[in-house]
């Protein structure tokens, strides 16, 4: 199908479109969590999948592409809206905590934990966060995040230890300081 897209056989995105909107709506929902922006985001991604849609490999899984443009997408539509962008990441990261820290944070309550986490991931950059969450939410493997990335597998490995290091490192500062 992807393949078809790319020579230019109009009925070919139509399909991609029809299969990845709901996936695409879905997540869009997730961060802005406003049907409109939603619907209206979704539709922004759709187009710039097929913009760039020539220059995608078929090297990456076509989900986890997606996923990337749709993040950056929603990320770029909650910075220009003034909202929250932590606030939206830290509560698709909330669940996985217990994964990314290397203490044990079982006796913290959701609502603590996701307001620490919102804390915490303020403090990290952007592509940490979004590595975090392609792991960790979205259970991307190594290969597939490398892929939609665009970078090297030992690259994504050691940023990915490296915002997991971050993480914990701000978490230990964060319980010093209590």
């Amino acid at each position: 199908m992807v393949r078809l897209c790319q020579l230019g056989e109009p009925s070919a995105f139509g399909e991609i479109a029809l299969r990845y909107e709901p996936y695409i709506r879905t997540n869009c929902h997730s961060f802005v969590k406003d049907s409109e922006a939603a619907k209206d985001l979704a539709q922004e991604v759709l187009i710039k999948v097929f913009l760039e849609l020539p220059k995608f490999r078929l090297e990456a899984r076509l989900k986890t592409w997606i996923y990337a443009i749709t993040y950056h997408t929603c990320i770029d539509y909650l910075r220009k809206n003034k909202k929250r962008v932590h606030a939206s990441v830290s509560k698709k990261l909330a669940d996985s905590l217990p994964d990314l820290l290397e203490e044990d944070v079982e006796d913290l309550k959701e609502a603590k934990s996701l307001s620490l986490l919102e804390q915490l991931l303020e403090q990290m950059t952007a592509e940490g966060r979004l590595i975090l969450l392609m792991k960790y939410v979205e259970k991307q493997s190594i290969k597939d995040i490398q892929l939609a990335l665009g970078v090297s597998e030992s690259a994504i490995k050691m940023r990915l230890k490296r915002a997991r290091a971050l993480l914990n490192e701000l978490y230990a500062n964060h319980k010093s300081e209590q």
